[in-house]
């Protein structure tokens, strides 16, 4: 991937034993220094060497000689180009909160460089497993393979809400023809852009990268097992991983990044790669989009006649109690999400489908409660970074009982689900 480096650029890696194995001309084969402790976040560089890239141990962050002439992807985007995705991406969401179009206004996008680290390694699997062929009969192999994977792309940021929006983006392979030699706080300086702080690139291996490249590489063993033993089921797959000639680099990258500040009162992020225009704008609540604007003058006179046109939000209890008038029906500290009630033909109601997303690191728990009324469903719990659809008959709102509530979201809401699973049933008539 980095083969088409501008000329004059040292195209080596550095190895893991401390010293730079290189062809240039600038001697840039040498040792450094031991340093003090670790520390977890590296900022800028602190002295002047002519090459940019350098040796690295596991007690220090980056060399005492750690260059300032920093790889650094260019802009190829422009601003206007970066301002228009955000707003088309903006006009491709369903089901906004009503009026949300007409209120936005693009945020103004900054300069933002984010810290990739790039690895090669070579793998070394020893495995033992139990195969089983054209015959019946279990047999026993051991098998050592060697494997080089390279161009390993890992974002650095020291910040971890950076790193979970740049996630969204997937893994971004630097453009060759953009990297330059640039003195970062100069370029900085000049574009009025902003340097994001990296993370130790010890860390980075250690906590998510070598478990993944692990994975990857036992994985392929396994596979490689199967392919040349012609094996049709293999079991008790005992295999044993190691690393050499671990190789670095360290790259900035080139975003937009901006934020909106919506009228729940919540801040929500806005990012754009400033190489291929690829995007990640975080999405407001769910709600009636444009059918709102139609029904928002009779919404307050039929509340409870017709309770289904409400929006889809968020609100504390307190201000939940103030909109039913049923005051100290609702736990006034906690946040509810409420959504429309499910379709009503005469007597008979349809059963509702909502589907919550618990966006954040951690569990939530939520608890149906019947609008209005003290009925309460079952608690349920939702695991980080996952969603549960919900079934649920009426009128009902979910209380976020324990968890971030700011992490949560509706992500659908369907008035008529049809019969819906009788397992979890949220709420009841």
């Amino acid at each position: 991937m980095m083969s088409s480096m501008p000329s004059g650029t040292c195209s080596s890696f550095v190895r893991d034993d401390g010293c730079c194995e290189s062809d240039c001309a600038d001697g840039c084969s040498r040792l450094y220094p031991d340093l003090t402790a670790p520390s977890e976040v590296v900022s800028a560089p602190p002295a002047d060497t002519s090459c940019i890239y350098y040796s690295f141990s596991p007690d220090k962050p980056y060399p005492a000689s750690y260059s300032p002439n920093i790889v650094v992807g260019s802009f190829i985007i422009s601003p206007d180009t970066a301002t228009n995705a955000v707003q088309d991406k903006i006009n491709e969401f369903w089901l906004l909160p009503t009026g949300f179009k007409k209120r936005f206004t693009c945020p103004s996008l900054s300069r933002t460089y984010y810290p990739f680290l790039i690895y090669n390694v070579q793998a070394h699997v020893d495995m033992t497993c139990s195969i089983k062929g054209a015959t019946p009969e279990w047999r026993t192999v051991q098998k050592n393979y060697k494997e080089q994977i390279d161009s390993i792309v890992v974002c650095a940021c020291a910040s971890a809400e950076d790193r979970d929006h740049v996630a969204h983006l997937g893994v971004i392979p630097p453009v060759p023809s953009s990297l330059t030699q640039q003195v970062m706080h100069e370029l900085a300086g000049k574009e009025g852009a902003t340097v994001s702080d990296a993370l130790h690139w010890m860390k980075v291996w250690t906590d998510t990268t070598e478990p993944a490249t692990q994975k990857r590489a036992e994985d392929s063993a396994t596979s490689l097992v199967q392919i040349q033993e012609k094996a049709t089921a293999i079991k008790d797959v005992k295999s044993t991983t190691s690393f050499k000639h671990l190789e670095c680099k360290l790259i900035y990258f080139p975003f937009y990044t901006g934020s909106y500040l919506n009228d729940d009162g919540k801040t929500y992020r806005v990012i754009v790669d400033g190489q291929s225009a690829s995007l990640f704008v975080e999405r407001p609540g769910y709600g009636l989009g444009k059918a709102g604007d139609l029904v928002k003058g009779t919404v307050n006179l039929l509340s409870t006649m017709l309770a289904w046109r409400e929006e889809v939000a968020i609100v504390m209890g307190s201000r939940l109690a103030e909109t039913d008038h049923c005051p100290a029906l609702y736990c006034p500290e906690n946040a509810f999400l409420t959504f429309p009630r499910s379709d009503s033909y005469g007597v008979a109601q349809s059963i509702g489908l909502v589907t919550v997303i618990n966006s954040g690191r951690e569990e939530v728990v939520v608890q149906g409660q019947k609008r209005k009324g003290a009925k309460r469903g079952a608690c349920i719990a939702i695991p980080a970074r996952e969603e549960r659809t919900l079934p649920f008959r009426g009128w009902w709102c979910l209380e976020v009982v324990s968890g971030r509530w700011e992490d949560v979201t509706i992500k659908q809401c369907l008035t008529n689900g049809g019969s819906g699973p009788d397992e979890g049933l949220m709420c009841q008539v």
